[in-house]
C-alpha cells in the first residue's frame, strides 16, 4: 500500500486543515465517520485467541479502550515469563532488558502494524529502543501472526510507512504538520 492510498483512508476520518476538538471539527462527515469508526464492533477477541494459539509459550497482553483507535496486542518475548506485579521486578528478573512484540489492529481500516520495542532499566533510568521484528521475532511465530491477519484481510504496515507526516490533518495530541500515520490509524500516543 502507497502513502497516497493510506492517506485518503485517513482523509475519510480526519477534516483538512481543521483545529481539533473545535466546534467546526466536530461537525465534519470525518469526525462522524471517525466516532463511528471507533465504536464499531471490533473482532478483537477473536484475534486474541488466535494469537494466544500462535504465540504458545509468551505471555500475551490486550490493550483495548473504547475511545482509541485500535485494539494494541503486547507479547513479552521472554518465553515462559509472566507479567509481573510491578515493572521494576519484572525488568530485574530478566536482566534489565525487555523485549515485547507490540502489535497494532485499527480500527478505523483493514491494517495492522508491528514491531519490537527493547526496554532496558539501569541505575534507575528507563530508555526504549524500536526494532523491526525481523531481528527479534522467530520466523514461525512471525509467519503465524501475518498469517492471523492475512486471513481477515488485514494489510500490515511498514514502519517507514507509519512514520510519515499526514500534512493537513490534527489529531488530539498533534497539530498540522505532526501528526503521522501511526498517530491517526493505531495510537495518537505514539510508537
Amino acid at each position: 500500500m502507497e502513502f497516497e492510498d493510506i492517506v485518503s483512508i485517513i482523509y475519510n476520518f480526519y477534516p483538512k486543515h481543521c483545529k481539533y476538538g473545535s466546534k467546526i471539527y466536530k461537525k465534519t462527515e470525518e469526525y462522524k465517520n471517525y466516532l463511528n469508526g471507533i465504536k464499531k464492533d471490533f473482532i478483537y477477541e477473536d484475534i486474541r485467541k488466535e494469537l494466544k494459539k500462535a504465540i504458545k509459550n509468551y505471555y500475551l497482553k490486550v490493550w483495548r479502550y473504547k475511545d482509541e483507535v485500535s485494539v494494541h496486542f503486547s507479547i513479552l518475548l521472554h518465553k515462559n515469563q509472566d507479567i509481573l506485579d510491578d515493572d521494576i521486578e519484572l525488568i530485574s528478573s530478566l536482566g534489565g532488558k525487555r523485549l515485547d512484540l507490540e502489535v497494532y489492529v485499527s480500527k478505523l481500516s483493514k491494517v495492522y502494524y508491528i514491531y519490537v520495542i527493547e526496554t532496558t532499566y539501569i541505575n534507575d533510568n528507563w530508555s526504549f529502543k524500536v526494532y523491526d521484528v525481523i531481528d527479534f521475532v522467530d520466523k514461525e511465530i512471525l509467519n503465524n501472526i501475518e498469517a492471523i491477519f492475512n486471513e481477515r484481510g488485514y494489510l500490515k504496515l511498514q514502519h517507514d510507512l507509519v512514520n510519515e507526516i499526514v500534512p493537513d490533518i490534527e489529531t488530539e495530541l498533534h497539530y498540522e504538520g505532526e501528526a503521522n500515520v501511526f498517530h491517526c490509524l493505531f495510537s495518537d500516543y505514539g510508537e
